[in-house]
């Protein structure tokens, strides 16, 4: 008979949840900052106003299109291991721990 004991790792349960708290705090510190009417600027606003992005901005943005490229040829390769690890490291370390 098979045996039916489960190997879990409880450290990584609590890094996840630890995670998933982050994603909750980030997202509500978000929604509660941005206006009421917001809308996101057009990639033709965006890029000719590029000139009074600030430099925590523009950083935030270039570690963000770093990451979109990363997990782009990811999911061309079916590299979802990359994709998950990719878009963790960039809301965990760059987006939460360094740029909110």
């Amino acid at each position: 008979t098979q045996a039916r004991d489960i190997n879990l790792d409880t450290l990584r349960v609590v890094g996840y949840r630890q995670f998933c708290n982050k994603l909750w705090n980030a997202t509500r510190f978000g929604l509660q900052n941005f206006p009421k009417d917001f809308s996101p600027p057009s990639e033709e606003k965006m890029t000719a106003t590029g000139d009074h992005v600030n430099f925590a901005d523009k950083w935030v943005l270039s570690k963000l299109a770093r990451a979109v490229q990363e997990v782009d040829v990811a999911f061309k390769n079916y590299d979802f291991a990359s994709i998950t690890s990719t878009l963790h490291r960039f809301w965990k370390d760059e987006l939460c721990a360094v740029y909110l």
